[in-house]
């Protein structure tokens, strides 16, 4: 009551709005977070660091119901970090939040925006299974290449991770498409890495055996 009638009485927020965002990464106080809302605050401002406060909330871990807080408070779920790069989507996937995964794809995440970032995440940040089935049950095109023109099945077996090379295939991705470089099957990945559990996998599961790389090579040819 005293916030508002300092409010009603033409509390300025714009000149403590650094504190409040401070504060509000200190505290969960959804009703003092409605109130500012309601009196104009700017949720979507960023801080001195140039950083967001639905991003940092985020990468926070632990402190998922204020995120949604914002988020139902109209935080914009697209928008991207100061270096024009990172969404909130992307912030969740790097610190493995699948809580909060979820609830920004149910609440208008674009995952088409930057599709190729999002594969590079999950290379690097080795997102787990049921994160991975989450984005790909919402569009994601587990088919894109990152910037480097690298498949993620392609890159799951160079690192050797079975479990996450056989969530791939088993989500639909394509085990026959070709890599830009050489032309290379996942199947040759496979065999070059000496993988047989992932060799066999792939080909229960329609790799082509009798298939030429640009350089008129065979899966035989890199066995041998």
């Amino acid at each position: 009551e005293i916030i508002q009638y300092l409010f009603d009485h033409g509390a300025n927020l714009q000149m403590i709005n650094e504190e409040i965002i401070n504060y509000l990464k200190q505290h969960y106080d959804f009703d003092l977070l409605k109130l500012l809302v309601k009196n104009n605050f700017d949720i979507n401002q960023k801080d001195k660091r140039g950083c967001l406060l639905l991003n940092d909330i985020i990468s926070h871990g632990d402190m998922n119901e204020l995120a949604k807080g914002l988020i139902d408070c109209g935080a914009d779920v697209n928008i991207k970090d100061r270096y024009g790069k990172d969404t909130p989507l992307m912030y969740s996937i790097k610190s493995k939040n699948k809580e909060m995964v979820q609830y920004l794809l149910e609440h208008g995440a674009d995952l088409q925006m930057d599709n190729d970032i999002i594969v590079e995440y999950i290379k690097f940040y080795h997102t787990d299974s049921n994160i991975l089935k989450l984005l790909i049950d919402h569009g994601f095109n587990i088919n894109q290449t990152d910037s480097l023109n690298e498949y993620l099945l392609n890159h799951f077996i160079i690192h050797h991770n079975n479990e996450i090379v056989k969530d791939l295939i088993n989500y639909g991705t394509d085990v026959n498409i070709k890599d830009y470089e050489f032309g290379n099957i996942s199947l040759i990945y496979a065999i070059k890495e000496k993988n047989l559990e992932i060799v066999q996998y792939i080909i229960d599961h329609g790799s082509e055996i009798h298939y030429f790389n640009k350089n008129g090579e065979s899966p035989l040819f890199y066995a041998i």
